[in-house]
């Protein structure tokens, strides 16, 4: 099956594996549209990173779920790359590496930056030898351990390649049927170890059925998660939403953030006239 979302409409549309294409609909919570943006498949879920809505560059992260046709906005959290778009991202083990790209400045980009799935953390990568030049338009894709990337543009057109072996993260069902197997000194204890309530690998006596119920408990899970961080402010997600941008009906922050703010963080209008909900 392939999964395309269009930016601008922000359309999902699936293809199943018997041919012909249908869209898919949507809910609530749908990423602003826009281009140049990245998109990586784990799992069960489409990741959506970074991005231009035709005035600013984006640094948001959202997940939609081929299991619910639900789309997620991931909190950013710990070191998060700053805005970009154009740039490229992998999938290796549990995580997603960024590379690459440009700011609203055209800055460019030649830093290496890790989402842990797992964790729904970032992170920098720190590389040796000799990198690739700041650079967008490039192409990336992995093989074995290693990213490889080529091309693109730092100023003038390259077409040049660059081998970069990334860190494997294990998911964490892996490393606790791995602690099992070496805790009992018996091999065979991962086949035998119970699974995590929404491991959805299949197993050689796993009931499609089951595999199924599984999926759904982990999106409900995702889906709870969600719905929690829904009032929370998008600057800190610390404290409740307690204002309203009336430039375009959003709640968004929280009082206290507003002031470190020129533009509402869900549609990035600009921030003239707000009002507070109830008392801070």
């Amino acid at each position: 099956m392939m999964v395309c979302w269009y930016g601008p409409p922000g359309v999902v549309a699936e293809t199943p594996k018997n041919g012909g294409a249908h869209e898919v609909t949507e809910t609530d919570n749908v990423p602003v549209g826009r281009f140049g943006h990245s998109a990586v498949v784990y799992q069960s879920g489409m990741f959506v990173f970074g991005g231009w809505d035709g005035h600013d560059t984006l640094d948001d992260l959202y997940e939609f779920s081929i299991t619910t046709s639900q789309w997620y906005n991931v909190p950013g959290r710990g070191d998060v790359p700053p805005s970009r778009y154009r740039h490229s991202a992998v999938v290796h083990g549990c995580a997603m590496f960024v590379f690459g790209g440009v700011d609203k400045r055209q800055a460019r980009f030649s830093d290496l930056c890790e989402f842990s799935f797992d964790n729904r953390s970032w992170s920098r990568v720190k590389t040796t030898g000799d990198p690739p030049s700041a650079r967008t338009f490039h192409r990336a894709c992995m093989y074995g351990s290693c990213m490889y990337i080529l091309g693109g543009f730092d100023g003038t057109r390259r077409n040049d390649m660059y081998k970069i072996a990334v860190p494997e993260q294990l998911p964490r069902d892996e490393k606790r049927r791995r602690r099992m197997a070496l805790g009992s000194g018996d091999g065979d204890a991962e086949a035998q170890a119970e699974p995590d309530i929404g491991e959805v690998a299949e197993g050689p006596h796993e009931n499609k059925e089951i595999v199924r119920l599984r999926l759904q408990v982990l999106e409900l899970q995702k889906r709870l998660e969600s719905e929690q961080e829904r009032h929370l402010c998008k600057i800190c997600f610390e404290r409740e939403i307690n204002t309203v941008i009336l430039d375009c009906n959003h709640r968004a922050v929280c009082s206290r953030c507003l002031d470190q703010v020129n533009t509402c963080p869900l549609c990035r209008a600009d921030i003239t006239s707000t009002r507070t909900t109830y008392n801070a």
